[in-house]
């Protein structure tokens, strides 16, 4: 778990929302842009698990559509400019990772309507401002779109019309159009309700947001006051993992705290069940709707290769391990057949991951 990588503490491995989307565009854009380095591809996957990609520079938040996943990398080091924004055919990643922008300062939160991609830049220096950006799934064809400032954004969801974000710094949540214009400020940070936000997701009813201290809180769309609704005191390992989902017409929402993997339903919020007791490091949860089945990663001791991925229901039952004595399992995330997991990288004891060792790897699910 990336300890120290940004402002306040590690952030949120994956940020959900509630729409299955698809790609809209013709070309899954498979083949490097020009600058890319490090990364090794083991082109259209026969078997699984298929190691996908190699060399990647800390890989940290991803998202996914029906024809590709998508990841920040946060780069070597807070505050280093070397992070980027990468994508990947399901089916292999034979030409290369479609490099969407590098030479970035800790992009985090990462989100795709399956014809944009959106992701957040969060410089370390309090003084710089972050944004949060987009660019067509096929290519940015130059540049990304900036679409907003913020001190510096976190974690990242979308709905039919808005992204929206948490602010690390501010402990506000904002919110714009997809296609533009003025940032919205749902929740100003005051209160003391949000301590440094990590990750948010969204729904038709409202965002939740999960802190640092692992608070969870939920601020409704049509206005009202924000309600804390759970709270595992300061005691945060890191990274703090959410997801949304519906069940059965029953919305829920699933987060996680340290060794702990919690759900209850948007209806009844204090009775939050334990799903999965006794995890290391929670972080990362991925729910598919298809399924009612909620995806998660366990970082490990972060010292050696300890980390676990799986797979449990969304009432707690029929758990399944996918993989074990895996490097750093960071973010996972699914479509169709299979589950993609990232590894953040190589551990190096107490100095954390030796950069530009993460991976991505495919299993089927």
């Amino acid at each position: 778990m990336p300890g120290g990588v940004l402002p306040l503490a590690a952030v949120l491995a994956a940020c959900s929302n509630l729409s299955s989307f698809t790609n809209g565009g013709g070309d899954s854009g498979a083949k490097a842009e020009a600058g890319d380095t490090g990364a090794v591809d083991a082109g259209t996957c026969a078997d699984d698990p298929c190691v996908m990609a190699t060399g990647l520079n800390k890989p940290y938040f991803t998202a996914s559509d029906s024809e590709n996943v998508y990841w920040t990398e946060n780069g070597s080091a807070l505050g280093t400019g070397d992070g980027a924004v990468k994508s990947c055919p399901v089916s292999g990643c034979g030409a290369g990772p479609l490099v969407y922008a590098q030479g970035l300062t800790n992009p985090v939160g990462i989100a795709t309507d399956g014809m944009n991609v959106y992701f957040a830049v969060s410089p370390s220096n309090p003084s710089a401002q972050g944004s949060v950006q987009s660019c067509p799934v096929r290519g940015c064809n130059g540049a990304p779109t900036v679409l907003a400032s913020s001190s510096s954004p976190e974690g990242i969801a979308l709905d039919a019309t808005y992204l929206y974000w948490v602010d690390g710094v501010d402990s506000g949540v904002y919110r714009v159009k997809k296609t533009g214009g003025s940032r919205e400020t749902l929740y100003d940070g005051s209160g003391a309700l949000i301590a440094g936000g990590f990750g948010c997701a969204v729904d038709s009813t409202f965002v939740y947001v999960l802190d640092f201290q692992d608070d969870l809180t939920r601020i409704p769309l049509a206005g009202g006051s924000p309600e804390n609704i759970g709270t595992a005191g300061n005691v945060s390992a890191g990274d703090a993992p959410l997801a949304l989902g519906t069940t059965g017409g029953v919305a829920s929402y699933y987060y996680a705290i340290p060794g702990q993997v919690l759900g209850a339903t948007e209806a009844a919020p204090n009775h939050v069940t334990v799903l999965l007791p006794n995890l290391t490091a929670p972080s990362s949860l991925a729910f598919d709707e298809s399924t009612s089945v909620l995806y998660w990663t366990d970082y490990g001791s972060g010292m050696a290769v300890d980390g676990r991925i799986g797979k449990v229901n969304a009432d707690g039952t029929g758990q399944v391990i996918l993989g074990s004595a895996l490097d750093t399992p960071e973010s996972i995330t699914v479509s169709g057949a299979y589950a993609f997991w990232f590894s953040f990288g190589t551990p190096e004891g107490s100095a954390g991951v030796a950069p530009s060792t993460g991976t991505l790897t495919r299993v089927a699910r």
